[in-house]
């Protein structure tokens, strides 16, 4: 979307299809000027498949919303089906959304997770390669910029 909106002047509106109870509806969709880029006035997501995974994974976060978690959630996932195959010798925290594909997704509020994860104890910080700017300068933690999950699991293992 970012990409589609790149020649769109903010304040504008940009025509588009979207479902809608089961059908596909075309509407008008306001943009807006948003960091110094042409952004859409309203909240986005896509719709997948339920993937098909050979393991059970189930967890309760009641008090966690969104989606700036996943590239933990994977690898966190990926320690406890291989155990031997990480062990961090350090504490790690991260951020940074993942696709079907592997591929680490920018978030919002890289500079608060940092600052958190450190207070927390984490030597390492996991960020998308698109925030890494953000927090580059973050002194008392290592900042990893990474742009897959299968980068993330090199990274992780080099750090130990």
């Amino acid at each position: 979307v970012i990409h589609a909106l790149a020649g769109v002047r903010p304040e504008s509106s940009v025509r588009m299809a979207v479902m809608r109870g089961g059908s596909e509806v075309t509407v008008n969709v306001p943009t807006m000027h948003y960091r110094d880029r042409t952004a859409l006035g309203a909240y986005l997501t896509t719709i997948y498949q339920r993937p098909q995974i050979p393991v059970a994974v189930s967890f309760h976060l009641p008090d966690v919303s969104g989606s700036s978690g996943g590239l933990m959630f994977a690898l966190d996932i990926y320690r406890r089906l291989r155990p031997n195959a990480l062990r961090a010798a350090q504490p790690v925290a991260g951020t940074g959304t993942i696709a079907y594909d592997g591929s680490v997704g920018p978030i919002e509020g890289a500079a608060q997770k940092v600052i958190a994860a450190r207070r927390a104890g984490a030597k390492i910080f996991f960020v998308p390669r698109q925030n890494y700017k953000e927090i580059a300068d973050t002194k008392g933690i290592r900042i990893i910029p990474v742009a897959s999950f299968r980068q993330a699991l090199r990274d992780l293992r080099a750090a130990d």
